[in-house]
């Protein structure tokens, strides 16, 4: 019997009339109990979804490889669908033999539909509130994934109790008068005109679409997803979103995605920004670029750390040119990038990174097990694994060395943010003994984040905040071990013995002896470069 946890949400399975295509978004989790999924609609194959798509979201729950590569998706062709026979089947796959089927209803597309915005006509109506106190939000709709998404973007916004209504052949208009109607499903114009015609009721004129709130989650802009799903030009949806609140973005490095998601939903900050979630500089395209320059045009706060005219990517990354495309009015705060070698005397950054099955696992590397593998023989080899097997890592390094260290690192970066609104050097220093800060000399954890997004908030004026990352998973899926010697000589008061070497690798958490055996096997033995 098939163990498989997961399936397709309401909104997974949509057919869109207009280009006859079904697309199917889900999850089956354990991802390595099989090796394909067959979409079958009116017993004929649609096709095989594409498999080991990663989701974040299920990592969080089962924080491993298989959780991470939980994900399918298909978008096919589907001329002859038929409304009456909304189901397809998936049909789960492993070594031929079909292990699990799983029936899914189709939801029709309706994206056309529309909805009565409130937050535009405020400015003409004053006397609808966006954050009203009537009684009722009442909504009709007749597509069940088209409720589901209503009640989750727009429950946050219109503060009444929200109720539903099917418009059937019986409906009639609501008699109470002191309610706010929100209208959307098919028949939006037709319930419009019903209650225009009724004369107890203001009608508003303002329409938008509705799927225009589906990008926003917990004040989040997607930014990646509209690029993909939106056809006409995003400065349409920009201009929305600024009629509501003021726009925020993060411009960053591999740290951009967690300042921005915590900074975004604090409580305070949410009631006045958006914040749009763009990508990490490393991973902007040459698309990416232009979008994220018309994009800094709406901005009203941007939080950006230093990249140079000689970053290794691009020279129009650089913050001098991207930020050249703000508007005049628009704050901009420079922070450090957050770095750290007083834990990690034995990091070295790789010549060139390893890659093993598409996965990046060499990026930071181990100086001492480089050195005694320099000329890769099977004597070297031997003299490595003599080197783990013996502990001879135990007392590499000195009280000095590692003193030394410490130094070194929070001196550079002291000289990093001469030029920086927001400073993270002191709070490092006064904390590193008693509180573990960094997985990898670049990857803080979630306790320096905190103190990062607090002195952002107080920088802006915003005081008192309530800054917590408890839905935000705590590391990047990487961690360098911190050798014993450096624990004993910096008098470290933290508990931490177990590391994990990479997440998206089937190796689970482990001893520094037994990471150092995990570094050899995936980079001396299996690597390919």
């Amino acid at each position: 019997m098939s163990m498989l946890v997961g399936g397709v949400s309401l909104n997974g399975c949509i057919y869109n009339k207009d280009e006859e295509q079904i697309i199917i978004r889900g999850w089956l989790y354990p991802a390595s109990e099989y090796d394909r999924i067959q979409v079958v609609y009116n017993n004929a194959t649609l096709g095989d979804a594409q498999l080991r798509v990663q989701r974040t979201d299920v990592y969080k729950k089962y924080p491993n490889k298989d959780g991470m590569e939980s994900g399918f998706y298909l978008k096919a062709s589907l001329r002859d669908f038929n409304e009456k026979d909304d189901n397809v089947l998936l049909l789960v796959w492993k070594d031929k033999a079909i292990v699990e089927h799983k029936i899914i209803k189709v939801v029709v597309n309706t994206f056309d539909n529309k909805l009565i915005n409130c937050v535009r006509t405020k400015k003409l109506c004053p006397d609808i509130s966006l954050q009203t106190d009537r009684d009722t939000v009442w909504i009709d709709t007749d597509n069940e994934a088209l409720r589901y998404k209503q009640e989750n973007t727009l429950k946050d916004i219109l503060k009444g109790n929200i109720t539903y209504e099917n418009i059937g052949a019986g409906w009639e208009i609501p008699k109470e008068a002191d309610k706010l109607y929100v209208v959307s499903g098919s028949k939006w114009h037709e319930i419009c005109e019903a209650f225009k015609n009724s004369g107890s009721h203001t009608v508003l004129k303002d329409y938008i679409p509705v799927w225009y709130y589906y990008f926003i989650q917990n004040n989040i802009v997607n930014v990646d997803i509209i690029i993909n799903e939106m056809e006409e030009d995003i400065s349409d949806y920009m201009n929305f979103l600024s009629g509501i609140k003021k726009l925020s973005a993060v411009y960053a490095n591999c740290q951009n995605l967690k300042i921005a998601e915590t900074m975004g939903t604090e409580i305070n900050f949410a009631k006045e920004y958006y914040m749009l979630s763009i990508p990490p500089v490393f991973a902007v395209s040459n698309k990416w670029m232009q979008i994220i320059r018309k994009l800094f045009g709406f901005l009203d706060l941007l939080i950006y750390q230093h990249i140079s005219w000689e970053n290794k990517f691009n020279a129009v990354l650089s913050s001098d040119y991207m930020l050249s495309a703000c508007k005049e009015s628009c704050e901009k705060v420079c922070i450090p990038n957050m770095y750290f070698t007083g834990y990690f005397l034995q990091y070295c950054k790789n010549e060139y990174e390893y890659t093993y099955q598409n996965k990046d696992i060499g990026h930071y590397g181990d100086t001492n097990l480089n050195e005694i593998y320099a000329d890769g023989s099977k004597e070297a080899l031997k003299n490595v694994n003599l080197f783990i097997d013996n502990k001879l890592y135990e007392n590499k390094y000195s009280k000095e060395e590692c003193e030394k260290m410490v130094e070194l690192s929070l001196n550079n970066l002291r000289e990093r943010e001469k030029c920086c609104d927001i400073i993270i050097s002191d709070f490092i220093e006064k904390n590193y003994k008693k509180t573990y800060l960094f997985y990898t000399v670049d990857h803080p954890t979630n306790a320096l984040y905190i103190e990062m997004v607090k002195r952002i908030l107080k920088y802006i004026g915003f005081e008192n905040v309530q800054v917590n990352m408890d839905n935000i998973y705590p590391h990047n899926g990487i961690e360098i071990p911190i050798y014993p010697s450096v624990f004993k000589n910096l008098g470290l008061q933290f508990e931490k013995s177990k590391y994990n070497f990479n997440l998206l690798l089937d190796e689970a958490e482990c001893s520094i002896q037994d990471w150092m055996r995990v570094y050899v096997k995936w980079l001396f033995t299996e690597r390919k470069v």
